[in-house]
């Protein structure tokens, strides 16, 4: 892997995880997750006039995302309300994961694949 790669690999998580830290020590927490929202949002809209629109068919995937991504943000603003961050931040980080693996698999092989092991699948789908 390039060393280039490397380090944008560990540049975007020390962000991630700094913008985590300020969330969790902000006063307002919903404010400061408003500000996230309009400030990506903004990089966002300038980075579409260099690439523009996605494909029309995938505009509902891009609407879909956007309402998990806004309930996301009010679950990660409610649970570092009550929570500390040492508890938090593994947890939201870690659950993307076991959320995301899961419905392609059923999607692709139907329910039989839940029940199967992953070398009982096909190479492209284990």
């Amino acid at each position: 892997m390039p060393v280039f790669a490397i380090a944008l690999l560990f540049l975007s998580a020390s962000m991630h995880a700094l913008w985590n830290f300020l969330l969790k020590s902000s006063q307002e927490k919903y404010i400061a997750m408003g500000w996230q929202v309009i400030l990506s949002g903004t990089f966002s809209l300038i980075f579409i006039f260099f690439t523009g629109l996605p494909p029309h068919s995938m505009w509902i995937f891009a609407i879909i995302s956007m309402m998990l991504e806004a309930v996301y943000f009010i679950l990660l603003c409610v649970a570092y309300t009550s929570h500390d961050f040492s508890l938090v931040y593994p947890i939201a980080r870690g659950a993307a994961p076991a959320h995301v693996e899961p419905p392609p698999r059923y999607w692709c092989c139907g329910l039989r694949s839940f029940c199967m092991k992953d070398s009982q699948l096909p190479d492209m789908l284990a």
